[in-house]
Order: structure tokens, then sequence, then C-alpha cells
């Protein structure tokens, strides 16, 4: 396989093209790193404020793989979730 990529934006839509392909492939319904919003939306939250506070706590973990983004993991999202349900029977 050749590929032939000659600006940043090719690259990084190749890697995205690449990353649907293979959670398709593998049966995998939702990304590892999750947007804040799809975070918060997930966590049953309207407010930034909340999520950093999650965050600044470690109750859930993240990434910051760029200046001035940051992603949240699923993974530590569910545990936490879990962790805070209560049985009502």
């Amino acid at each position: 396989m050749n590929v032939n990529i000659q600006e940043e934006a090719e690259f990084y839509e190749f890697v995205k093209k690449l990353a649907m392909e293979t959670k398709q492939k593998l049966g995998i319904s939702r990304n590892k790193w999750l947007s804040p919003e799809d975070a918060m939306q997930i966590l049953g939250i309207t407010s930034t404020i909340q999520l950093h506070e999650l965050k600044d706590k470690s109750l859930i973990r993240f990434t910051q793989p760029l200046p001035g983004l940051t992603l949240y993991d699923s993974d530590s999202i569910d545990l936490y979730l879990e962790k805070h349900t209560h049985n009502t029977f």
C-alpha cells in the first residue's frame, strides 16, 4: 500500500479514515477518547465547569495531545458512572 500525503490536513484525514475503518472491522462503536461535548453528554452534565472539576479531581482520565485540545477517556467515564450508580431495589 502506497500513501502519498503532501499536506498536514491530508495526513489527519487519512488517519481519521483509517481509524474509522479499523473500528468498523473490530466492531467498536464508540471512540476511546471523547470530545468535551461528548463527555458531557454521556455524563449528563451541561456545565464545562463540572467537567473540569471531574478532570481536576482525577475522577475521569483525560489527555491533551495538542495545546488547547482536551480529550476524555470513555472507559474512565463509564467507570465513574458505574461507581456512582445507585440501586433502587
